[in-house]
């Protein structure tokens, strides 16, 4: 396999495994959220209809050459990319973003952005290749693999400690600005509103409309979710509370039938012998005390025959 094969199977590879991790997600949601199972297959049947649309539709429409035509106003291109855009925007607000919300942790939804580092990695494999203009890459004004790389120190933190939501917040909005400029970028280079080198036709190919269809809305419904986790209103608690629960708390022993006081009834719900008709128990002598040097077994040769 030479090189200009190995970049669009990378296309393929990541796009598939992206596929497998989104419907992966929702289904440990699920468990997470202790659905019943018939409601977790529900929306994991959701989620496989999601993907296997888009993908094959997509992948459909760029086999069969429909997108090639950017000059058309307005290209089926811009059509699509623009209605992936509207749908992703709208699942992410939906019921099915806010399950992943609840279920997934905050570096979860920040980490997993950093599948974006290979999406960098196989622009600039494809720019080597003449398949792309220097202005989508890291060599001219795309700097998301900075998101990327920032999304996986974030996640290794947040892993082992909780993140700090004005970091969250800094890092959600400069990674969302640096995926809207390479978009911005991009579109401006396929619809010729600017001049590069090569044109920026590669989303108009397949497996190349995946990039914008689908790597690019994963991207943006990861930045809507961190936003939905952010704007969720943390637990307030009262100064007392607050001053409670940080206070440091004795160690009591569990209360069980060995430890616990034993309380008498009162003498006058005591029944006695005469209004139960009941008769003293008979006196037995008492037992003789056990001597242990008398009761001390002894050795075989002064036992007596």
């Amino acid at each position: 396999m030479n090189f200009s094969t190995l970049v669009p199977a990378g296309f393929v590879a990541l796009s598939a495994v992206m596929a497998w991790l989104f419907i992966y997600a929702t289904r440990r949601v699920g468990y997470r959220l202790r659905e019943r199972p018939a409601v977790r297959d529900r929306w994991v049947l959701i989620a496989t209809g999601i993907v296997g649309i888009l993908l094959s539709t997509t992948a459909a429409l760029a086999l069969s050459g429909a997108l090639s035509d950017l000059n058309a106003r307005p290209p089926l291109a811009a059509v699509l990319i623009g209605g992936t855009t509207v749908g992703t925007v709208a699942l992410a607000f939906s019921r099915f973003g806010e399950r992943l919300v609840l279920a997934w942790s905050m570096w979860a939804l920040v980490g997993v952005q950093c599948f974006r580092i290979v999406v960098e990695v196989l622009l600039a494999g494809a720019y080597g290749l003449d398949m792309v203009p220097a202005e989508v890459t890291w060599a001219g004004a795309n700097f998301d693999v900075l998101t990327g790389l920032s999304a996986l120190g974030l996640g290794i933190w947040g892993r082992k400690s909780t993140l700090p939501r004005s970091v969250v917040w800094v890092w959600n909005v400069a990674g969302l600005a640096l995926l809207a400029i390479v978009v911005v970028t991009a579109a401006r280079s396929a619809f010729g509103l600017i001049e590069t080198e090569p044109r920026m036709t590669f989303p108009a190919t397949w497996p190349g409309i995946w990039l914008p269809t689908w790597l690019v809305q994963l991207a943006l419904f990861g930045h809507l979710l961190v936003f939905r986790r952010l704007l969720r209103a943390p637990k307030s608690r009262t100064p007392e509370a607050a001053s409670e629960a940080a206070a440091p708390r004795e160690h009591s022993p569990r209360k069980t039938a060995w430890n616990m006081p034993r309380v008498a009834p009162p003498p006058e719900e005591l029944p006695t012998a005469r209004a139960s008709g009941a008769t003293e128990p008979p006196a037995y002598p008492a037992a003789p005390r056990r001597d242990p040097k008398r009761d001390a077994p002894q050795p075989r040769s002064l036992r007596k025959e």
